[in-house]
């Protein structure tokens, strides 16, 4: 399974297919050993945004973590590290995409030039399908 970051950089298209050639040894039914040369495809990414691209997504869950639990404590890990649900790893993918193509022009509300018009939707939009988690009180 393949990490947030690398599925961000995957969206983002900051990668490269790249053929390797790999040897191999190969037995037949009569016991000969041979050599083959096999040419296998393998995804490169591209490591310069790593740092900007981490920040992202972890702004992306805070923002996730805050929605679904406004008033609980969140599931954390031993080193207090949020816990993000696997079915909701792709909604943190998705903010994470939108965050990153605003920039240069956050919180942009309209812009028009040469008949293209542009208007950014409401943050609280990005995370409505996520269901608060609350308490009850007592």
């Amino acid at each position: 399974m393949r990490t947030m970051l690398e599925r961000v950089k995957i969206r983002l298209e900051m990668y490269e297919v790249v053929e390797k050639e790999i040897e191999k040894e190969v037995e037949d039914e009569f016991g000969n050993v041979e050599t083959v040369t096999e040419i296998v495809k393998e995804i490169v990414f591209d490591d310069s945004e790593d740092f900007l691209l981490e920040e992202i997504i972890d702004g992306a869950k805070w923002r996730y973590i805050n929605v679904k639990y406004p008033t609980t404590p969140f599931p954390a890990d031993e080193n207090g590290e949020p816990v993000i649900d696997r079915r909701w790893q792709n909604e943190i993918v998705e903010v994470s995409i939108r965050i990153y193509s605003k920039i240069g022009a956050e919180g942009q509300l309209s812009h028009t030039e040469n008949s293209i018009s542009r208007a950014f939707e409401s943050e609280s939009s990005w995370l409505e399908r996520v269901t608060p988690v609350v308490g009850v009180m007592r």
